[in-house]
């Protein structure tokens, strides 16, 4: 029997349900459907039909003994639909059992009537085999019919390492459809199926074609969509391209690149609590990683980083400062924060032998930096509570410098809102800090969250009126403060690698 899905009888579709989900997910519950497709005056069986299910699975063609068979199909009743040239189009109802093999019988009666089948659709586009093609698309074909009957389409595309279609347009006249939301460096199969006002049906050969890998985009920051917060990749140069990551219904937030390129770490409150995710750098394969939230004094998500390999990550969890692997196991306490302090941020030096960190007490604008050893060891203060709010803290390329901000206007209200916040790079021990926002910073903004170029050459931050935080840009500017340069008209917690 030959089906309709290219490499179907190796392509299986899995159900994966994550451990740490707190959710209770319902699995789909499978059966199988197998049959024969006969003559209804010879008895005969009728190779060369085609035979779909409602809800729709696969399209099959039936073979020489008109034997068609379907797995994986979801319980409950489904109707079996046969269509040949030459034949009436029949449906039969069969009830599908979990684990269980239906089977059914389907008797065509010869079509009198002359008609003629339409030609199989021609010209695809995107063309066979193609590769590079965007992520949002324009599937599109011709049709033809000898006898000029109306035309419609079922358009089937499935992902070549699953044996279920995930798209599928049934009874359409346009010879085009959109297709939006595919993977990057994924191959896709489709097929259309050509039917006319008579039922005379026919199947398209069955075409493929590969996205385009995904760019290397050094920029990742946070942006608001429709009310909540979403991670972007984006290029460094201004008005570059950008490509949307996350798209869940929670806060996803404060996203920072792991040092070997690999994963991407962020934070969301999808699951109401915020917890520790990470995915792959194209915004696939997202995975909860931490069973304990994100969280303290005004933290919001923004306390964890990731050790230089790329193999640990450390996270505030209120007065502890918490370790874990990125595949979720190894949770454990690395120190404690000082009395009447939670831990707010977390950074690794580059070497990975020491970390920084920004305590707060319970008035948002109570803040310390300190580094410290990889267990604790040896804190040494290195910025303390200063009027105003003092955040953003992390190492330079080399280590020997440290960046964050402070709000030098001593605003201290408790919703934390800021007036004039600074960039400033000082000593690794805090000593002789250079203030980089007086030299180009306009009156009435806030730079926020800096973090050093990968090539410790220059810093990306982010400008915001310290009136409307939802107007947040995404600037660069030099070491000295000199050649401000705004990027993108968006973003807060940007990274870049």
């Amino acid at each position: 029997m030959r089906r309709f899905s290219i490499l179907a009888g190796v392509l299986a579709f899995a159900v994966l349900i994550g451990a740490c989900s707190e959710d209770t997910i319902e699995p789909t519950l499978y059966g199988s459907i197998s049959g024969t497709v006969l003559d209804n005056e010879t008895n005969l069986p009728i190779a060369g039909a085609s035979v779909t299910t409602s809800p729709p699975t696969n399209a099959i063609v039936t073979d020489d003994q008109g034997q068609f068979s379907f797995t994986e199909v979801p319980v409950g009743e489904v109707i079996i639909t046969a269509s040949k040239n030459g034949f009436r189009k029949t449906s039969v109802a069969v009830t599908v059992q979990e684990e269980m093999q239906s089977t059914a019988t389907i008797f065509m009666s010869v079509d009198a009537t002359g008609n003629t089948a339409p030609d199989p659709p021609r010209n695809p586009d995107p063309a066979n085999e193609s590769i590079g093609r965007e992520t949002s698309l324009t599937l599109s074909w011709s049709g033809k019919d000898d006898d000029d009957d109306p035309l419609r389409y079922d358009v089937y595309l499935y992902e070549s390492s699953i044996g279920e279609p995930m798209h599928v347009a049934n009874g359409i006249s346009d010879t085009t459809l959109q297709v939006d939301g595919l993977k990057y460096n994924t191959t896709y199969f489709w097929q259309v199926i050509v039917r006319d006002s008579l039922e005379a049906v026919t199947n398209g050969d069955v075409w493929s074609f590969t996205t385009r890998e995904f760019p290397p985009l050094p920029i990742m920051y946070a942006t608001i969509v429709d009310g909540n917060f979403e991670i972007f990749a984006a290029d460094s140069a201004a008005a570059g391209e950008r490509i949307r990551l996350t798209h869940s219904p929670g806060r996803d937030w404060w996203p920072r690149y792991s040092r070997n390129r690999r994963k991407v770490a962020f934070t969301s409150n999808r699951n109401r609590d915020t917890y520790l995710y990470t995915m792959d750098r194209d915004g696939e394969n997202e995975f909860r990683i931490t069973s304990i939230p994100v969280d303290g004094y005004h933290n919001q998500g923004r306390g964890f980083g990731w050790a230089p390999d790329g193999g640990l990550l450390y996270f505030s969890h209120y007065d502890e400062l918490m370790r874990i692997y990125p595949e979720g196991w190894g949770l454990a306490t690395v120190t404690t924060a000082p009395p009447d302090r939670h831990f707010r941020e977390v950074e690794f030096s580059p070497l990975g032998d020491r970390i920084i960190v920004l305590t707060i007490g319970k008035d948002i604008y109570t803040n310390e930096i300190y580094t410290m050893g990889l267990f604790g060891e040896n804190p040494t203060k290195v910025v303390d509570d200063l009027p105003g709010i003092v955040e953003s803290p992390s190492f330079s390329v080399d280590g020997n410098k440290i960046i964050y901000t402070h709000d030098v206007s001593g605003h201290e209200v408790p919703e934390g809102r800021q007036l004039d916040a600074h960039v400033f790079i000082a000593n690794v021990d805090g000593s002789d800090p250079v203030d980089l926002s007086a030299v180009g910073k306009p009156p009435g903004m806030n730079d926020l969250y800096p973090r050093f170029a990968p090539n410790g050459g220059k810093v990306i931050f982010t400008q915001v009126p310290n009136d409307n935080p939802d107007a947040a840009e995404t600037w660069i500017m030099d070491l000295d403060g000199q050649n401000r340069k705004r990027i993108h008209g968006e973003g807060v917690t940007p990274d870049w690698f």
